[in-house]
């Protein structure tokens, strides 16, 4: 170890004004990573730092080999006074960051040191490697002076989210801290419906928050069914999550899209089938807008779901829920009166025998034909066989005119057919059908 650093360690100053002073030792000598200076305030000697920073007021100081400057340093370990001489002497920038991404500012505020952080507070919209800012570290802490204290800095970016897609007011809802987050929504720039990051009502609801719902849900401007960035709603995420109580109250909300699909295609209710929720199953059957025959883009619905992942219990409850609606639409079916309907009845019936009796005398009459032209076919055989008529003449003939009579019986049946169908309001068909005939 050097002279230099072995008198900072022992806290022998007057060596060290010694070396300074007639050995010229440079503040900046490094051992193991670690100049004089640093290690003077890793030890928490202000003495040693003013008496270094008295002969070197200029000095261009050096990180250790973590990365981490003076001012991070003296800020973690909470020395004040270490601290305020810093930033009088040396050009410091405590918007600088560590390695790690932390700057002075975030370490004062995860140590909560409360006097450090007001005289550090040049600029609280720096952000850490992570893309949180100061306020999103005092958010974790759940401490409230420190919120409140960068809530009254100028400049403020309330809305900005960390590089996992939470904004301030998401985090807040995260945490069961109601104070915190009415220190936020309090803010007259905050905004609580963001779509390019996660909601807070959508964190509040992955994270179980109830209490954080239920604020956020007194908000006038708030959205329900405002979805992440990947598509999914909050009471899809509620459901996935099995946070029961939030399902319910998010359930008793009108404007719930109950029946929305997420991303992949399904339902809340769809999601809880699949994966044997049965407590929010039964929940979200009680609702009644719940839409059983939603199915998803390989055509399975909630039952076929829950069926394919053998969950009884979820089996039997959308079983049941099946049968009741079957149930329920018969009992709304209003019968006509019985008057009424015995009319029709009677109506139908006259129309159908109409009809067929029509397709009889059709019929009756082409049989009628064929027999008249096989007779006159076998009397012109018998009578007039000398005359030179070929046979085959002959069957031309009454096959021509049997044609013909059959042609006849399709208009008579198709007009038949026509008037039966506009007495029923039925749609009648393209061409005549001799399929009766």
């Amino acid at each position: 170890m050097p002279p230099f650093h072995r008198a900072i360690l022992n806290r022998r100053l007057d060596i060290a004004r010694l070396l300074l002073t007639h050995y010229h030792a440079s503040p900046n000598s490094m051992y193991r990573g670690t100049s004089t200076l640093l290690l003077a305030i890793k030890m928490s000697c202000p003495q040693a730092v003013n008496l270094i920073l008295e002969h070197h007021p200029r000095l261009s100081y050096t990180c250790d080999f973590q990365g981490q400057g003076p001012l991070s340093i003296a800020v973690a370990k909470g020395n004040f006074a270490i601290v305020e001489r810093l930033l009088h002497s040396l050009a410091l920038n405590v918007n600088d960051r560590c390695t790690d991404g932390m700057s002075a500012l975030m370490y004062a505020v995860e140590h909560a040191e409360h006097a450090i952080l007001s005289h550090l507070l040049t600029d609280p919209r720096v952000n850490d490697s992570r893309g949180r800012t100061a306020l999103w570290h005092a958010l974790d802490l759940q401490n409230e002076e420190l919120v409140q204290l960068l809530l009254d800095q100028d400049g403020l970016r309330l809305n900005d989210a960390d590089d996992g897609g939470l904004t301030p007011l998401a985090r807040a809802a995260e945490h069961q801290s109601p104070r915190l987050l009415q220190m936020l929504l309090r803010q007259l720039k905050i905004c609580i419906n963001t779509t390019s990051s996660f909601s807070p009502l959508w964190a509040a609801c992955r994270a179980g928050s109830l209490g954080a719902v239920q604020n956020l849900l007194t908000q006038r401007s708030i959205q329900i069914n405002v979805k992440a960035p990947s598509g999914t709603p909050p009471l899809h995420v509620a459901v996935i999550n099995q946070h029961l109580d939030i399902v319910s109250l998010l359930l008793s909300q009108g404007e719930i899209a109950l029946n929305e699909v997420g991303p992949s295609g399904c339902t809340a209710l769809m999601f809880a089938a699949a994966n044997g929720y049965t407590a929010c199953v039964e929940r979200l059957l009680r609702h009644p807008q719940i839409d059983l025959q939603v199915q998803d883009p390989y055509g399975y619905c909630a039952f076929s779901l829950a069926i394919l992942n053998r969950h009884a219990r979820a089996v039997d409850l959308l079983s049941s829920a099946f049968t009741h609606l079957s149930t329920a639409k018969s009992v709304a079916q209003s019968p006509l009166d019985p008057i009424t309907e015995k009319r029709g009845q009677r109506d139908q019936q006259a129309h159908e025998n109409e009809f067929f009796r029509t397709c009889c005398t059709t019929f009756r009459h082409l049989a009628t034909d064929v027999v008249d032209i096989t007779q006159k076919l076998v009397l012109e055989e018998h009578f007039h066989p000398d005359q030179f008529i070929p046979v085959n003449a002959r069957l031309c003939r009454a096959a021509l005119a049997l044609w013909a009579a059959l042609d006849a019986s399709r208009v008579e049946e198709d007009r038949a057919e026509r008037i039966w169908m506009q007495e029923l309001d039925m749609p009648t068909a393209s061409e005549p059908s001799s399929e009766w005939i």
